[in-house]
């Protein structure tokens, strides 16, 4: 584990590369880069000699692969750079697990300022609860004075059985 997290980040000076097997095939590797690698180069931010230098670890029928689809673009034709769809970037999965690192650590902030903090009426909205289903006192006057019942029933809403319970406790 502690491998694949300094070979994402690119540090991989604490292990003997030349002493280790091959965990992943460099050839292999860079065709989940390739589909960025001719996005570049169809808005030209990247010349083909920067393509070939990355792509030079292929196989030949590999490279052969990109460079027509390089020679399709450049003909203005429409190209689905995704040559090898199973492939994930490696440059665009460490980019995702650091956003996720990150809001893992944001959550888990505010799950302790939730747990920690104690929350008065008024601060509900700021956990997400929206202002109608809190009892106001509007809601609260108005039930008191028997409004809010259903037109059809003359039942208040979610609340079986009121009546019985009402005429209870007026006796």
């Amino acid at each position: 584990m502690r491998f694949t997290v300094d070979y994402l980040w690119r540090d991989v000076r604490q292990v003997d590369l030349l002493d280790t097997p091959v965990m992943v095939d460099p050839g292999q590797e860079v065709r989940g880069r390739v589909p960025q690698l001719l996005q570049a180069f169809a808005e030209q931010r990247i010349a083909p000699a920067e393509i070939g230098a990355e792509i030079s670890v292929m196989t030949v029928e590999d490279q052969q692969a990109v460079r027509e689809a390089g020679r399709a673009i450049r003909a203005g034709d429409e190209v689905d750079a995704r040559l090898w769809p199973g492939y994930a970037d490696r440059n665009q999965l460490r980019e995702q697990l650091e956003t996720y690192a990150r809001d893992a650590v944001e959550a888990g902030r505010e799950a302790d300022y939730l747990a920690e903090t104690e929350l008065a009426p008024f601060d509900a909205a700021l956990v997400g609860i929206p202002h109608r289903t809190r009892a106001g006192p509007d809601r609260r006057r108005g039930l008191r004075r028997d409004q809010g019942r259903h037109p059809r029933t003359g039942r208040y809403p979610c609340s079986p059985g009121w009546e019985t319970r009402a005429r209870r406790r007026r006796t």
